[in-house]
């Protein structure tokens, strides 16, 4: 299964690591606005600063098999702002293939 590898990317700040978890035709559809990020839409320099400066507190894995990868995680910036997101990934030849996201902003600590 995909989801201890694409934790461990981003753990890592690997981003070629993290880019190897997602199928070509990789799509992020945002809940909120309904924009949609293709891969070819990824700036990889400021991946690199969401995963230097996005601390994950209780992320885990609520199910996964060969078709789907449906996690939650808390997730806190530098600015003090944190959430609850649910992310839904939908697989396609064993790499995350679309995944949609839903954000619930949480009060700051």
């Amino acid at each position: 299964m995909i989801y201890e590898k694409f934790m461990h990317t981003w753990n890592n700040q690997d981003i070629a690591g993290y880019f190897s978890c997602l199928h070509e035709d990789y799509q992020m559809i945002f809940h909120s606005t309904g924009k949609i990020l293709r891969l070819e839409d990824f700036d990889m320099d400021q991946l690199a600063r969401w995963m230097i400066s996005t601390k994950r507190e209780s992320a885990r894995c609520i199910y996964e098999n060969d078709d789907i990868l449906v996690e939650h995680r808390i997730s806190t910036y530098t600015e003090g702002e944190r959430s609850a997101t649910m992310l839904v990934h939908l697989k396609k030849d064993g790499l995350l293939w679309r995944t949609e996201t839903g954000v619930t902003p949480l009060p700051e600590k």
